[in-house]
């Protein structure tokens, strides 16, 4: 009898790391928070702030001074959604000598890249800044 129990034991301790291993486990195709230090996420942020820059109307630039949310979901590729602080710059994106910039305003902007690297694609799906 003693045998018995200690084999319930070990199967009830064995289900229940099992289970939490699996609600720890990251969902498949979700949404996950990623370090700044990836490469990934590096290029995505070069990208969209190349492609912002290129893309407004005003012909004025941003510059990244900081990351506040980065994500990435594992698709056929990768999907990146950023959150970063931005400063305005009053230089133009046309400028061809130095640009001495007093004026910053700073916003927030959010950034939704694709990139599937071994294609050569990369994409900026989505821009917006407050």
């Amino acid at each position: 009898m003693n045998m018995y129990w200690k084999v319930c034991i070990v199967l009830t301790l064995a289900l229940f790391v099992q289970v939490h291993a699996r609600a720890q486990r990251r969902k498949l195709g979700g949404w996950n928070e990623i370090n700044e230090d990836n490469q990934g996420v590096q290029t995505a942020l070069k990208f969209a702030k190349e492609e912002f820059n290129r893309n407004r109307n005003s012909g004025y630039i941003i510059n990244i001074n900081k990351t506040k949310k980065l994500m990435r979901q594992v698709v056929s590729g990768s999907k990146y959604r950023m959150e970063v602080e931005v400063t305005m710059s009053s230089c133009n994106i046309d400028d061809t000598e130095p640009c001495l910039d007093e004026i910053h305003q700073t916003k927030i902007c959010r950034f939704e890249v694709y990139s599937v690297p071994w294609k050569n694609q990369i994409d900026l799906l989505s821009s917006s800044c407050k």
